[in-house]
């Protein structure tokens, strides 16, 4: 080997240990949403106002995207949603599959703090992979007469975690970069889950970050179960 080949093997070997010597908060996280079914629905979130007698239609916004429909490979992902403004209503979560038969979860939430919130699944329940859910937060108005009632809505697919995913995320050696390579391949539900909770200082500019590139900006960064 020459003394030039010698040297140029010596730099690109420092070269790669200053790469993996960055640390991560000087690298980025980036959301490639995933390709859609073209027969599903590509807007996934929405959302109704009916007969309350004050508009509360800006309370609850889902953390997801609104303009197609969200992956994970989570068989027990981690819901996020904010909060706007402090409200004595009781509210409802649901998740069901979308065609239309009985609620997996149909719990009372509270909504009488403002921030971001999340949801944990109970140990006994899964989503199935390659099916679709569709997840609501209910804003009771009338319990007599629910057709007044508020409801906010998004659409979430449970994808398979093929072997190449799972070698990937072994890889990864940080929560954060688990994130990262999360979003990356269109896992949005996966990418929240390995930034939760978001009182991490360390994951707080990432998780603004995806919030913006879903157009959710200016979100106070406090979680509240």
């Amino acid at each position: 080997m020459s003394v030039r080949v010698r040297i140029l093997s010596v730099l690109g070997i420092i070269a790669i240990n200053i790469i993996n010597s960055i640390p991560i908060k000087a690298q980025t996280i980036t959301y490639i949403p995933p390709r859609q079914d073209k027969e599903k629905p590509q807007k996934s979130q929405s959302s109704a106002t009916r007969g309350c007698r004050q508009d509360l239609s800006d309370v609850v916004t889902m953390i997801a995207p609104t303009d197609h429909v969200a992956h994970t490979s989570l068989a027990q992902p981690t819901l996020f949603y904010s909060v706007a403004r402090k409200i004595e209503n009781k509210a409802l979560l649901t998740i069901a599959k979308t065609d239309g038969r009985s609620a997996l979860v149909d719990t009372e939430i509270s909504l009488n703090e403002p921030g971001i919130k999340t949801y944990e699944f109970p140990s006994n329940i899964n989503l199935e992979k390659t099916e679709y859910y569709i997840w609501t937060i209910t804003i009771v108005c009338n319990s007599q007469r629910p057709s007044d009632n508020i409801e906010v809505q998004t659409i979430l697919k449970r994808v398979p975690q093929k072997e190449e995913l799972s070698n990937q995320l072994l890889q990864q050696k940080t929560a954060l970069e688990k994130s990262q390579y999360s979003a990356s391949i269109g896992l949005w539900y996966d990418a929240l889950y390995y930034l939760y909770p978001f009182d991490s200082k360390k994951a707080e500019p990432y998780v603004q970050k995806l919030l913006e590139q879903i157009n959710l900006n200016n979100m106070v960064l406090e979680t509240k179960n």
